[in-house]
Order: structure tokens, then C-alpha cells, then sequence
């Protein structure tokens, strides 16, 4: 990400939620409602959320990848509503979600390594290393 920030390109700004999963959305039928769990919740590039957000509503988790088709209708959905997140930044998506996948890793084999991991540690670990190693592969999609 340093990278990136030397570069010079503009990326949208704004308050992010930073904790996108379906446990944190009240739904009624198939509209979201409310959004739940602002804790985190800070000023960042919105493609980190979106980026998380995609994964999180997009990805098969019994094959550990990005569904690209699911993925493209749920970027042409925030596009038709207006999401602020420009297309020019769409290309960033892939390295985005990996740079989540690897801090998710990260995380897990500390929980693991100081005894304060949650019961499924061990497999969500697993997830996002076989995540890691799926996306390198569709790098520059979608």
C-alpha cells in the first residue's frame, strides 16, 4: 500500500464501516435495513470497504475464491446507485482484497499462536491463506 500512496493516485475518501459480514445487517426481505457494529469505523479509502464488502457478499467460501460473475453484478449495482467509489479504482479490488485476506491470516495465527483465538481460528485461517492463493490468480479481475 505505501506503494500506492507514493504514487500520488487519488483514491476516494471517506468514513468506512470496516466490519462488512451479514451478521452486522438487518434485513427485511431482500432490502438492507441498518447496518450494525460502527466500532470500527474511521476515515479510509471507501475501496477498503467495498473491497471487503464484495468479498464478503461475493466469494464461494467452500472454494475460497471470487464468484466474477456475482462479483461484476454487485459492482454494477453500486454503480447504478451511485456508490462513490470511482471505476477508475475498480483495478485496485483484487489487491485490496488480498491485503485484507493477508491481515485476516495475520490475526488468526496470533489468536492461534497466544492462545486468545476464537473456536474456528484454525479454519478461517485456512480460508483466507487458500483465499490468498486463489486471488493471486484472478489478479486484475474484475
Amino acid at each position: 500500500m505505501a506503494d500506492l500512496v507514493q504514487t500520488g493516485r487519488p483514491l476516494t475518501v471517506g468514513l468506512v464501516h470496516d466490519d462488512f459480514h451479514g451478521n452486522n445487517l438487518l434485513v427485511d426481505g431482500a432490502e438492507i435495513t441498518a447496518l450494525l457494529d460502527w466500532d470500527g469505523c474511521h476515515r479510509d479509502w471507501l475501496l477498503w470497504d467495498l473491497s471487503n464488502a464484495l468479498w464478503e457478499f461475493c466469494s464461494d467460501d467452500d472454494h475460497h475464491t471470487l464468484v466474477i460473475p456475482t462479483a461484476q453484478a454487485f459492482l454494477r449495482a453500486y454503480q447504478e446507485a451511485g456508490g462513490p467509489v470511482t471505476e477508475a479504482e475498480f483495478e485496485l479490488i483484487i489487491p485490496f482484497i488480498r491485503c485484507r485476506r493477508l491481515i485476516e491470516s495475520l490475526t488468526a495465527l496470533h489468536g492461534i499462536a497466544t492462545g486468545g483465538a476464537w473456536d474456528e481460528s484454525p479454519d478461517y485461517l485456512m480460508h483466507n491463506l487458500l483465499a490468498l492463493e486463489n486471488l493471486q490468480v484472478l489478479q486484475g479481475h474484475p
